[in-house]
């Protein structure tokens, strides 16, 4: 006859009421790091996407600054120099005869003359230096973004 009570059950939760509550303490716990470790995750590609590395006119300026450093050391390859400055290279640097436009207000970019960034100025801006130390000749090539130096470009050679 059936009294309601299995008794195989009564006699199974008796011994592991604690235990029951401990896994399900266990489940709780391993919930809570799972979503917290999936806002975090979030968190992170989030500030990647806002951060220069992520935007695209930022990528899309280094890629033209990598087109004006392989023109110089084109230029190089050719004169065992480094150029005195920017435009020496121009014959280096056209593209399907288009000199690289800037890529945040689709100007030409130009040499600003300066290391100091200007948020009104140097935006999508390149500035070159020849730099020379007795035996050795280099350059610095500095790359401009919206919110200062995107990259800082070396090169050079010892006599």
């Amino acid at each position: 006859m059936f009294t309601g009570k299995d008794p195989r059950s009564v006699n199974h939760f008796r011994g592991s009421h604690a235990q029951l509550h401990e896994l399900e303490r266990e489940q709780r716990t391993t919930t809570m790091l799972i979503r917290y470790a999936l806002v975090l995750t979030c968190f992170v590609i989030l500030a990647v996407l806002i951060s220069g590395q992520a935007y695209p006119k930022d990528r899309a300026m280094r890629i033209q600054a990598n087109r004006f450093e392989r023109a110089i050391q084109q230029y190089y390859a050719e004169e065992m120099d480094y150029p005195d400055q920017l435009a020496d290279v121009s014959q280096y640097i056209l593209l399907d005869g288009q000199w690289p436009k800037d890529p945040y207000a689709g100007r030409n970019i130009v040499e600003c003359g300066s290391e100091q960034f200007n948020a009104a100025y140097t935006v999508g801006m390149l500035h070159y230096e020849r730099l020379d130390s007795g035996d050795s000749t280099g350059y610095k090539l500095l790359v401009f973004g919206r919110k200062g130096v995107l990259d800082t470009r070396w090169g050079g050679q010892t006599r």
